[in-house]
């Protein structure tokens, strides 16, 4: 994944990459004369990149969304009992939304992690420390929108949303940990290191 610039985004902490989450060596040094094998199966890498960064940046910009209908919840009137009540109902809603957004992108980087995996097995080995980086960004990602998940969950009254919610990130967490830490070895092995 060419990650060389990313830019931190409020709404979840969300890493956007600038040139995409496009696996670098499943985009140009596949075709390589050692590459013949598995050039089809980077370019399917590379495709499912590229729509991976699509939803990055749709969830990104989601969450943008939804956290500024949280806080323009918290700054509706609540001077008499039925503005106390609708302002309560409109951050609960807000706050659902809010972590349904960046529970996307928690599912988005966990597909990016796959990716790496499959990149770092069989990518061009001049190029495979893109694996790890984009693995690496990529569980960043997941960590950080995460966070937006358990900071939104907590605040809701609908605990079996919440609940929901909260294993789901924690089920995804494990297995990207596991799954990141198997392709950053992979990644050093191939270097040599």
């Amino acid at each position: 994944m060419n990650v060389r610039h990313l830019a931190a985004v409020r709404g979840g902490g969300v890493w956007r990459h600038r040139r995409g989450a496009c696996l670098h060596g499943g985009q140009s040094h596949h075709r390589q004369k050692n590459y013949e094998a598995v050039w089809q199966d980077l370019e399917a890498v590379n495709a499912k990149a590229v729509a991976l960064r699509a939803e990055l940046i749709r969830a990104i910009d989601e969450d943008v969304v939804a956290f500024n209908a949280v806080m323009g919840a918290y700054g509706l009137p609540r001077a008499t009992d039925e503005e106390k009540a609708k302002r309560a109902a409109a951050i609960q809603a807000a706050l659902k939304d809010a972590t349904i957004a960046p529970l996307r992108a928690v599912k988005a980087c966990f597909e990016v992690i796959r990716l790496s995996a499959a990149a770092a097995e069989k990518g061009n080995l001049n190029v495979i420390s893109d694996a790890g980086v984009a693995v690496l960004s990529a569980n960043a990602g997941l960590r950080s929108a995460a966070l937006n998940v358990f900071i939104n969950a907590k605040a809701i009254k609908d605990r079996d949303f919440a609940e929901k919610q909260i294993a789901e990130v924690n089920a995804l967490l494990a297995q990207a940990a596991a799954t990141t830490e198997a392709v950053y070895q992979t990644v050093r092995t191939k270097i040599g290191s």
